[in-house]
Parts: structure tokens; C-alpha cells; sequence
């Protein structure tokens, strides 16, 4: 381990704690401790076991290798490999850590290098954004027993897998106009199929918020919202009709405004002829 900076403001880093609450895995501290096994251009091999004894001796019920997937997933860390080895790299390191010049050189491959291959990388390689990618996660369900359990008795432990891209979801929860059951909205996204595109995901709901249910203040919870895979609605902007009263005081208002012109004007011509 190397001595390393951490900043002030890597405590209010929001995107990080929402990650780490959202999964129920120890991101913030495992990062840290990730910067001082990096070497100085901010790599290190990818392996989870032995880095956990370093960053985590003492928490037995934590799988390190999902800690860092899910720091891969959400893009604070990059997977490569190069010659069948794999490795990992921090692509803000060296924005934030000021290297001893007496530190030893970088002996890991660059992970930008011909021999190299980033995992999943789509598009330009420098933007965090590029590096999130769907991932797989376990799901621990209930389901019927069978056999010596009898059925319609349930058991615990199924696994089951579900492709999530949780910077999607955390894009459609932040503009989705009711914040309600996070947990159930996200199960209900993991396990909905052919999805549209997040753009057009996000242009429905903002079509949704100017509907007239949720101008009335009748809005669908975000799960159901995505169960019923609403980003499909037609939907016009909603334009609450005048009651009489609204409309006479305006055209009450008009005559008056049109009658104070007139006598503005009226004022003006018997200033000139006077």
C-alpha cells in the first residue's frame, strides 16, 4: 500500500454514496483503499482477493470481486487485459494525487497500448460515462419448494440473474416526478425487457409530468409506471380549462385596460390643441 490524497470533497461525492447505498457494498471506503494499491499512473492488478486483504482484512462476509465490479459498472474504475493477464486502473488518479517523485515507475502495462483491451469500452475511452456498462448481478429470491419441502413452501438461496445498467436507472429516478419504493422501481427495471433507449425513456417522462394526471397531482408510482411501459403513452400537454369567472374578469380587465388608453390619448390630444 502507498501513501495516498484524499480530498475533502471526495466525502460529498453524491453519485458514489447513492451507489453504494443502492447495492449494499462498502464503495467509498474499497475506493480509497484502491488509491494506495494503484501505482503511480493510477493501475493495479485486478485481483480481488488479494487487494481485499489490504483494503479489507477483517470484513469476511464481503465479496471483493463484486465490490469492484460494481465500481467497474458505475465507471470509477476501468477493467483491461493484456496477454491473458487482467488489471484495473483509476481514470481520475491522476487528476487528484500528487506522485513521489522517488516513487518507482509503472511496471503494468498501459492500458491504452495495442496489447491491451478495455472491457466494453464504447466510444472515446476518456469519458467515465463511456465505461458504464450493463453488468450481472445475483438476485436473491424466494420461490415454490419442491420435493421434501413440500409444495407452495418456500425456500431461500434461489439465484437468479438480471442485466441492470444502474446509471440508466438513476437517470429515469432523478427525472421521474414521484420519488417513491427506489428498491421496487429498480427490480421492476432490471426484469423489463426490450426497453427503449434511455433518451427516449426520459423524453416520455417529461412528456408524463406535463400530462393532465400528474398536473391534478395523480401520478403512477415509478414501478408501475415501468411495468405498464408507459414511455409508450401519446400524450399531449395538458391545458386546464377556464371556469367562466377566470374569463370574465380577463375581458373584464381588456375593456378596462382599453378604456385607460383612451383616456391616456384622449389627455394627449387636448394637451395639443390647448
Amino acid at each position: 500500500m502507498r501513501i495516498r490524497t484524499v480530498k475533502p470533497e471526495f466525502f460529498k461525492h453524491e453519485e458514489l454514496f447513492e451507489a453504494e447505498k443502492q447495492l449494499g457494498l462498502p464503495l467509498r471506503l474499497s475506493f480509497i483503499g484502491l488509491f494506495g494499491v494503484s501505482d503511480r499512473n493510477g493501475r493495479f492488478k485486478w485481483r480481488p482477493r488479494q487487494i481485499k486483504i489490504d483494503i479489507l482484512p477483517y470484513d469476511d462476509d464481503i465479496d471483493f470481486s463484486m465490490v469492484m465490479d460494481a465500481l467497474e459498472l458505475y465507471g470509477f474504475i476501468v477493467k483491461y487485459t493484456s496477454n491473458g493477464e487482467e488489471f484495473g486502473f483509476i481514470p481520475s488518479f491522476l487528476n487528484h494525487q500528487t506522485i513521489n517523485s522517488k516513487e518507482a515507475q509503472s511496471t503494468i502495462i498501459d492500458p491504452y497500448s495495442d496489447d491491451s483491451t478495455i472491457n466494453a469500452c464504447e466510444g472515446t475511452c476518456n469519458s467515465r460515462e463511456s465505461m458504464v456498462k450493463a453488468r450481472v448481478f445475483p438476485v436473491l429470491t424466494r420461490g415454490e419448494g419442491k420435493g421434501k419441502e413440500g409444495k407452495g413452501r418456500e425456500k431461500e438461496g434461489k439465484e437468479i440473474y438480471v442485466e441492470t445498467n444502474v446509471s440508466d436507472f438513476n437517470l429515469f429516478w432523478d427525472h421521474y416526478p414521484k420519488k417513491v419504493a427506489k428498491d421496487d422501481a429498480l427490480k421492476m427495471w432490471n426484469s423489463k425487457k426490450n426497453k427503449p433507449s434511455i433518451e427516449i425513456i426520459i423524453k416520455a417522462v417529461e412528456q408524463y409530468k406535463q400530462s393532465k394526471d400528474v398536473i391534478e397531482g395523480f401520478i403512477s408510482n415509478p414501478a408501475t409506471w415501468i411495468n405498464k411501459g408507459r414511455w409508450s403513452d401519446e400524450l399531449k400537454p395538458y391545458r386546464p380549462k377556464q371556469s367562466k369567472t377566470d374569463v370574465s374578469m380577463q375581458t373584464y380587465e381588456r375593456v378596462q385596460e382599453i378604456k385607460r388608453q383612451a383616456s391616456e390619448q384622449d389627455k394627449i390630444i387636448e394637451g395639443e390643441i390647448a
